[in-house]
């Protein structure tokens, strides 16, 4: 979860929007992937006032029955400021 906040708060304070993918890997081996799009947005053009995110997670094959193990740790992370 860190990882996702901390793209955000990157985006955010560029002003910018951002393309990431961050594999993680549970405990007993699952391999997860998520897809962030961070688009930070304006209500007048110039002063930041929300964030649009959009997360897609996709399992690596395995047994959906894991997919309980909520104990993620990131192992790769590549990030993208568009």
């Amino acid at each position: 979860m860190s990882v996702g906040i901390r793209h955000c708060n990157s985006a955010f304070n560029a002003a910018r929007p951002q393309f990431a993918k961050t594999t993680y890997l549970s405990r007993s081996g699952v391999q997860y992937l998520a897809t962030r799009l961070v688009l930070p947005l304006s209500d007048d053009g110039m002063k930041l006032s929300v964030v649009l995110i959009g997360v897609v997670i996709t399992l690596d094959s395995g047994p959906l029955k894991q997919f309980g193990d909520v104990a993620f740790r990131p192992e790769r992370d590549d990030v993208e400021l568009l």
